[in-house]
């Protein structure tokens, strides 16, 4: 894991680049569809802006006296 106390280093990433690849293969493998980056791409974008929007709710939320 990288965190405040470790360095992102090329072993790591090998690994984590390892990983994607081995997700992808069975994804497609399992849906039958190609994987397109276009789509990840968006589908992350939107997972932030929700959770960033869902954020701001809470903080909205707050009781203020």
């Amino acid at each position: 894991a990288v965190g405040p106390f470790e360095e992102l280093n090329e072993n790591k990433l090998d690994y984590v680049v390892g990983q994607m690849h081995d997700g992808i293969e069975w994804m497609e493998k399992t849906t039958g569809r190609k994987y397109d980056d276009e789509r990840l791409i968006e589908a992350v974008y939107d997972t932030c802006r929700s959770t960033s929007t869902w954020a701001e709710i809470c903080a909205l939320n707050k009781a203020i006296p």
